[in-house]
């Protein structure tokens, strides 16, 4: 599943893909603009699926990129800013998309990142603040991409972390608040990432969780509503962790899930509604007959 602001994709194992939700720019791709309250079938052989704020990606199993919803700065990438009910194809031979708010991300098949949309912040990492309405080459040799509401995140092949993009709360992990146009390495003997709204989150290889930016929520599980713009440790014995706007989430390598940051709106089922300033585990770990 992926979910954007207000819409949610969902891939079955066969291959189908259907959306739910919010609907006003298209996002669900069913060429309405109505909203939605039961799952609607949008394409089949569907292999990956990203949402960002209102728009939606997904790679199908012949390595086609398709995109559909807002189009604002030109997210979908298909040369122009008019919005789409109906998904359009944007490139072929991909492995990887990521969506932000108003941009994307994809990594073809022989491991180069492309960026379009929204760059007004620097998040396409392309060395100008500027939007893009088509896919533009950024670099070679790029592992997992991850973008949040205004950056952009890349693991390369080699293990080293880099960012760029809007850095208001220290997102980039740079050790201040400038943002950044063109990427900037923060890290090396990464494995996992994810980005959240304002946070960046990422496994090295021995299993500890780091991250950086907003903390306001305590989505950094420091113990404080506290910022931070170099990255620090969360918790160890780490196997993934996915960043939402305001909280994030653990799998602990005993597979357990654990949650920090905003339960307001119920994120972190059993926890209560306050914000949670460290991990509290919120799923035990499965006994070994459900594995």
């Amino acid at each position: 599943m992926a979910a954007g602001s207000h819409h949610t994709l969902i891939l079955k194992r066969d291959g189908s893909l259907w959306a739910t939700g919010h609907n006003g720019w298209g996002q669900l791709g069913d060429g309405t603009s109505r909203l939605r309250r039961s799952a609607v079938r949008i394409a089949d052989n569907v292999q990956s699926i990203a949402a960002g704020y209102a728009h939606s990606l997904f790679i199908k199993r012949d390595g086609s990129l398709w995109a559909v919803g807002r189009n604002t700065h030109g997210q979908l990438g298909d040369g122009t800013t008019r919005h789409r009910s109906r998904p359009v194809k944007v490139a072929d031979g991909v492995r990887a998309a990521a969506a932000g708010d108003d941009h994307s991300l994809f990594i073809t098949t022989d491991d180069r990142l492309f960026a379009m949309g929204d760059g007004r912040h620097g998040q396409l990492g392309i060395g100008r603040a500027r939007q893009e309405r088509t896919p533009i080459e950024v670099m070679p040799s790029v592992r997992l991409i991850a973008a949040g509401a205004g950056h952009s995140v890349a693991l390369r092949t080699d293990g080293t972390l880099w960012t760029t993009g809007k850095n208001w709360y220290g997102q980039l992990g740079g050790g201040d608040r400038r943002d950044r146009s063109s990427y900037l390495q923060i890290a090396t003997g990464v494995k996992e990432v994810s980005a959240g709204g304002y946070h960046t989150l990422f496994v090295l290889r021995d299993g500890t969780l780091m991250g950086v930016g907003r903390g306001n929520h305590g989505q950094l599980g420091s113990g404080r509503r506290q910022n931070a713009r170099q990255p620090q440790a969360i918790a160890t014995g780490v196997q993934s962790a996915a960043a939402g706007r305001y909280f994030t989430l653990v799998l602990g390598a005993e597979r357990a899930v654990w949650a920090a940051g905003s339960a307001k709106f119920g994120q972190a089922p059993g926890a209560g509604r306050q914000d949670l300033l460290t991990p509290v585990k919120i799923i035990a770990a499965p006994s070994a007959a459900y594995r």
